[in-house]
């Protein structure tokens, strides 16, 4: 009726603002039935797909607003086209044939606190995201790298520094983002300080007078790096 498709259209527009969210919590305290709207393309291509009724007007559910990724519109078992089902509690690509289910792994970065004089050695960014914005040096892990070779490859790229890693600070991950940061404290053994390709400027910052951050995270990494280090862990 009429009102589903004004709570389509108003889920739709909230949604399209809201796009950069990967989860989104829907309170279900407003009605027991619920338009799950997926994002099943790129841009603003919305499409209702399934009405969930709820058991308890207590309840939440979790809205999945990520598109399904490019290479997972067909089923690698048998070619069927894929769909969006709800399995053990997420909404997941899921095979309705032969009924194999897509399950989307975490994505594993390395990042590197480097330490001079008291003050953290931070990169600015020359690609997104934070385009323009400092962070700690660090980038993803290659599938079969050791975690910590890739944090000391990953300082060497951007700042053209030798490092030896000493200790995990950490594992930092969010909510409904696909990311975990692995975390580590080192010792600078050699090299010069130079800005890779990926990086414009390079600088050493108190932690009381940091540049504009791209990852909000690195400021609690740098927390517990520094309670580690003042405690004895590290």
């Amino acid at each position: 009726g009429a009102g589903i498709t004004s709570w389509i259209e108003f889920s739709t527009a909230w949604l399209e603002s809201n796009r950069s969210m990967s989860w989104v919590p829907v309170p279900m305290s407003i009605a027991r039935i619920f338009i799950c709207l997926i994002l099943i393309g790129h841009g603003s291509s919305y499409k209702a797909v399934m009405i969930v009724e709820c058991v308890s007007l207590e309840r939440k559910i979790m809205v999945y607003s990520r598109p399904m990724m490019e290479g997972d519109k067909y089923c690698q078992n048998c070619g069927t086209i894929l769909v969006m089902r709800e399995d053990q509690g997420s909404l997941r690509p899921v095979c309705p044939n032969c009924g194999r289910v897509v399950y989307y792994d975490p994505k594993v970065a390395a990042t590197v606190v480097v330490e001079q004089d008291g003050k953290v050695l931070m990169v600015r960014r020359l690609i997104q995201p934070g385009l323009g914005l400092w962070s700690l040096p660090g980038g993803y892990v290659d599938r079969g790298e050791i975690v910590e070779h890739a944090a000391a490859r990953e300082v060497m790229e951007e700042t053209g520094l030798i490092v030896d890693i000493t200790g995990l600070i950490g594992l930092f991950s969010e909510d409904g983002h696909p990311v975990v940061v692995a975390a580590f404290d080192s010792v600078n053994t050699n090299g010069e300080v130079m800005a890779g390709p990926e990086v414009s400027e390079l600088g050493y910052f108190s932690l009381e007078e940091l540049p504009p951050l791209a990852f909000p995270r690195d400021v609690e990494i740098l927390k517990k790096w520094h309670v580690l280090r003042n405690g004895g862990g590290l």
